[in-house]
């Protein structure tokens, strides 16, 4: 089975006082060992279960276990700044999934910014850490922000599509905000949503979210919310 993963992340947008950079890499160490396929297969299991949320004066991170995985990497950090080592918050065991952040560069978190944050599973070869994948990054709003509020669930019009080869439709979806008085971030730190398909032999799905019907069989397209929120949208193709 394979996965694409369609991630797009934008900036500039003057509507935003946060300077938002490029994700960067911190964890580089990486082998020729898991090949590409197995990487993105990874993936998507690591965002299926992703959920970001902050409340009191936590960041709670959760993610999808990879069977092979012996430790995850979080890392956490302000949005325009770049991720670095003290963004690390190490998982040292492979059937942990979910951790509480309670600091962000060694010090407590400013509830007034943004944050951003992912999730990279590991193994260990002789000794070295070797990544077997990594989540999308996920942006998050800190509670006492007075112009955003974060993403508690996502809703699509249509759960599941039947479609011939060669059909497209296109997945409608829209988020619910945990304040009905705040908006949600814009797209200078990523789109409001990102899409996934579980099985690209089976069907494609386009950074807009639309689905193009290619073999038959079934396969899942996910879509993503800002803070990985997820929603499984089922495709059988005929």
């Amino acid at each position: 089975e394979e996965v694409v993963i369609t991630t797009i992340y934008e900036s500039g947008d003057e509507d935003d006082n946060d300077d938002v950079d490029e994700d960067t890499d911190v964890d580089s160490e990486n082998e020729e060992i898991v090949s590409a396929a197995e990487q993105e297969k990874n993936e998507l299991v690591l965002n299926a279960k992703l959920k970001v949320s902050q409340t009191g004066s936590n960041i709670n991170v959760q993610w999808g276990k990879v069977a092979a995985a012996d430790g995850y990497s979080v890392y956490v950090q302000y949005c325009g700044k770049k991720f670095t080592s003290a963004s690390l918050n190490a998982v040292n065991n492979g059937k942990v999934t979910k951790i509480t952040v309670k600091k962000v560069n060694g010090k407590k978190l400013d509830l007034k910014k943004n944050y951003k944050v992912y999730v990279l599973a590991y193994k260990l070869v002789n000794g070295k850490k070797v990544t077997l994948g990594k989540t999308i990054t996920a942006h998050i709003v800190g509670k006492n922000n007075t112009r955003y509020t974060n993403v508690k669930s996502v809703k699509v019009k249509k759960s599941s599509y039947s479609l011939k080869i060669g059909r497209t439709a296109t997945i409608k979806a829209k988020t619910i905000l945990v304040s009905k008085n705040k908006k949600q971030l814009t797209n200078a730190h990523a789109k409001e949503f990102r899409y996934a398909t579980s099985n690209k032999k089976v069907a494609i799905v386009s950074a807009k979210g639309k689905i193009t019907a290619v073999g038959k069989g079934t396969c899942v397209v996910y879509v993503y919310a800002r803070n990985g929120y997820a929603k499984a949208v089922k495709v059988t193709v005929k």
